[in-house]
Order: structure tokens, then sequence, then C-alpha cells
């Protein structure tokens, strides 16, 4: 009796231990999936905001193609001719199948939009002369998209005190920490801005030089705050 009672005892923890390995078999896979999701996922957002970014930076190339020449940045976003994508856009453009327009002048007016009071875009926080190139930083917000801007354009003043564009910033963002605390809002991580810019875009001369954050979806332009005087003597 005492033999039988053993041997039940003893396939009795055969069998919880099978059903405790089986457990952990279970939970392990389940485990092992939810991080495999997890990584997925996060890779997949990862992928989205890379692709939501490049087709930004392509259509900002696209609305200013009749006044700065980047030809690296359309065949690289758009595609691998660049005087065929140009003619071609400006087709599309005059057919009014463009939303919003190309940009058609250097004048920053015709894209200048009034800024609300109760909202901040950023700041040129300065410009430093390197030889025969330039030194330019700030930041750059949408507070309506809750986003950096799409791009950074510079513009200087002319005699006739008029902002004129000399060039546009892309994949200039950098960022910056201080600006998450400052206004308590992880999406300003990437507002930064800075890039090197060759001297020979300006005439010579004393010239102020303002920045403007570019919302591509709309097609305006938002002044940033501080102005920079700079003297081009060649």
């Amino acid at each position: 009796m005492a033999i039988v009672f053993s041997h039940i005892s003893s396939h009795s923890n055969s069998i919880k231990s099978q059903v405790w390995l089986y457990k952990v078999t279970v939970a392990t896979a389940i485990i092992g999936l939810i991080i495999l999701h997890y990584r997925l996922f996060t890779y997949s957002v990862k992928e989205i905001k890379y692709s939501y970014q490049l087709r930004m930076e392509g259509k900002t190339c696209l609305s200013f193609i009749n006044i700065i020449e980047n030809k690296s940045c359309v065949e690289e976003n758009i595609l691998g001719s660049y005087d065929y994508v140009k003619d071609l856009v400006n087709k599309l453009n005059y057919l009014g199948m463009l939303k919003p327009n190309l940009v058609s002048s250097n004048n920053i007016k015709a894209i200048a939009t009034e800024k609300s009071p109760d909202k901040t875009y950023g700041s040129l926080d300065g410009i430093i002369p390197l030889n025969s190139w330039y030194f330019v930083n700030g930041w750059a917000f949408l507070p309506e998209r809750n986003e950096p801007a799409d791009a950074i354009i510079l513009t200087y003043k002319n005699q006739a005190y008029n902002w004129i564009i000399f060039d546009v910033l892309m994949s200039a963002q950098t960022q910056r920490e201080n600006l998450v605390q400052l206004f308590n809002n992880p999406a300003y991580l990437n507002a930064g801005w800075e890039q090197t810019i060759s001297g020979k875009l300006l005439p010579k001369g004393q010239w102020k030089i303002a920045a403007w954050a570019f919302d591509t979806k709309s097609g305006k332009a938002y002044k940033l705050d501080t102005n920079h005087l700079i003297t081009k003597n060649d």
C-alpha cells in the first residue's frame, strides 16, 4: 500500500512539474512576444516620423524651387532630375493644382504672416562671421502644429526696407533640452537649429538679418525674435 501511495504521489508531483513547466514556457513566450511587439512598434514609429520628415523636407524644396536652387534636396527627396521636377511643378502650380502655391517672390512679405501675440515662434540667437562663411543658430517652433518649424528662412533688409530671402535652411535641427524645460513640452526637443552658410549669398554691405519659421503645410512664414546686424566687406 505504501508503494502505491508513493507511486501516486510521485505521479502527482510529475504532473505538477509539467504544469509548472508549461506555465513558465507560455509566460516566457508571451513576454517574448510583448517585447518583440514593442520593438517593432518603436521601430515603426521611428520610420513613420522619418518618412514624415522627408516628405516635409521635399515639400519645402518644391515650395522654394523658384527662389532658392537646391538641387540636392530635390534630387534626393523628390526625383533625380532637377530640371524636370522644376518644369513639372511650375506647370502644376500654374494649373492651380498645388496647395499651397509655390513661393513666387524673394520678398518675404508674399508669405509672411502676422503672429498671434500670445504665441512664440522662436528666435535668431546668433550669426557669427567665419571668414567667407557665417554660422547661424536659433530655435523655431510652430505652436499651431505643436512641431518644430519645417524650415528656417533667412532674410536681409534691403534699401527699400523689404526683407529679402537669401537662404532656406533644412535638415538643420538640433536638440534643445532647455526649450523642453522652458515650455514644459517635449515637442520642443528638436526645435533648435544651426547651420553654416556661405557669405556669397549676401551682397556687399551692412545688412540687418532676420530669420523666419516656415510652415510647409500652410505656406506661411513667421518672423523669429531678434535681428542681427552684419557687415559683408567682399
